[in-house]
Parts: structure tokens; sequence; C-alpha cells
């Protein structure tokens, strides 16, 4: 049997290390050290904080999609933004569309900020216009703008707690396509604990939408 690639986590850097002297003495195994990259995801592990990003991923899969060179934008989409499945515009290469909304929904693995956006473009899969495909540009010059954009996760009694960042924006009156839309403004939440098993404290804020803050 070969295993490749296998994370161990834990609280205590003590468990981890009885766990992987039975799982060596039981098995033939290299320890690797401390996780730094696993499928695409880079691991970043500081004194305070844990994060997740797809920095290098994103930047493959803009230069896949001839968008390497493109000027950031600071939103996702455009505000209000109403597309429908039946569009007149021009049809564009179904396959290269398919494949880059592919890649975008692997980036959404540490990108939880363009989730939205993500799924919007994948609903015109089946048949993409020359307006889908423009959206998704705009959506990949965002992604452009934001490449150190990673979650991060507070280590216990580290400082500043957990930021929570997503768009949102009240439904309009009418829609080509169902469900709640597109991003006007920014609400954020603020997570923190005291790490000694007091009650979580949050707090929120509503704001314009600015760069997203990098790791």
């Amino acid at each position: 049997m070969y295993v490749d690639d296998l994370i161990v986590i834990g609280a205590r850097a003590e468990d981890i290390d009885d766990f992987k002297r039975e799982m060596a003495a039981r098995f033939k195994m290299s320890d690797l050290g401390a996780l730094s990259y696993y499928l695409g995801i880079e691991v970043r592990q500081g004194k305070e904080h844990i994060s997740l990003g797809q920095r290098a991923y994103a930047e493959k899969l803009l230069e896949r999609s001839g968008m390497a060179e493109c000027k950031p934008c600071a939103s996702p989409m455009e505000e209000r933004l109403k597309l429908s499945k039946h569009s007149m515009a021009a049809k564009v290469d179904t396959t290269r569309y398919r494949s880059i909304v592919g890649g975008l929904r692997y980036l959404t693995h540490t990108r939880p900020d363009i989730t939205f956006a993500v799924g919007y473009v994948s609903r015109f899969m089946e048949d993409p216009c020359e307006d889908h495909w423009t959206t998704m540009k705009m959506l990949l010059c965002y992604v452009k703008g934001t490449l150190d954009q990673a979650i991060i996760f507070p280590k216990s009694g580290g400082k500043g707690g957990l930021r929570i960042m997503v768009f949102s924006e009240a439904p309009p009156r009418q829609r080509k396509v169902s469900r709640s839309s597109l991003f006007s403004s920014m609400q954020t939440w603020r997570v923190t604990s005291t790490g000694d098993g007091a009650p979580l404290v949050c707090s929120s804020s509503l704001e314009q939408p600015p760069f997203l803050g990098s790791r």
C-alpha cells in the first residue's frame, strides 16, 4: 500500500509527535516537516496565525486565461448586473469558458470573497456568450488585484482575532437570473475570543468595498 502526503493536524505538538512516532513504527514513512503546500494551497504557519492562500495557483489561472497582464479592479462584479441565459450576444468558446470557471471554483477554497461571483458565472456554462465572458474577465481582474488574499486562522492567544469579509447587496426588484444578487457594499464581522473558553464576541460594520486585505 502506498499513501501520498498524509497531513496530521492536532491541537498540541506533543500529540502530533506521538502519532508520528507510532506511524513510523508501523509503516515506512518520511517526515516532511511543517505543512507548506498541498494541492495548490499555500500554507504559512506563523507564531500568531496560520494562513491558507492560492497565489501561485491564481497566477497560473490568469496566465491560462490570457489575463496575466490585466488591470486589477476593486470588486468582483458590476453592481446590479443582470445577465440572461438567453443572451443575444455573440457566442464564445464553451470549452475555454468552462475550463476557467472550473479553475475559479477551485480558487474558492481559500477565496470565499469570490464565491458568489463564481457561482453567478457558472450559471452560463451550458451556452456562454460574450457578455458572460466579459463578466468573468472582470472577476479575473479582481483576482489579479487580490493575489495575496488568504484565509487566516488566529492561533489561541494570538492578537487581532478573526475578520470575515463578504460582499452583499439588497436584492433588486427585477432579475433575469433568480436568487439574490450583487455587490454594492461590504459587510464585515470581527470575531474575537479570549482563548480561555469565554464566549465569542462579534461586531459588524457596513462600508464601501475596498481591496480586501492581504496576509
